[in-house]
């Protein structure tokens, strides 16, 4: 069985520097320029991609509710 670094998967780094977290990648322009129209919706873009980003890097987990609806009386 081949190792992890001998496959076609990209590695991640453990920990990312601050650099990487907050600045879009070429990729990541192209991506938001791709999806949106006008300056403002592309910096939103970027902003959420690389909050998502941090907290992903925190292992902040987005599957669990944070909190249980409440029920009218």
């Amino acid at each position: 069985m081949p190792r992890i670094d001998e496959t076609a998967y990209r590695q991640r780094k453990r920990t990312p520097t601050e650099r990487e977290l907050y600045t879009p990648t070429l990729d990541e322009r192209l991506l938001a320029q791709q999806h949106t129209t006008g300056k403002p919706a592309l910096v939103a873009f970027l902003v959420l991609l690389k909050t998502f980003q941090y907290l992903r890097s925190q292992n902040v987990s987005f599957l669990k509710p944070c909190c249980s609806p409440k029920e009218d009386v």
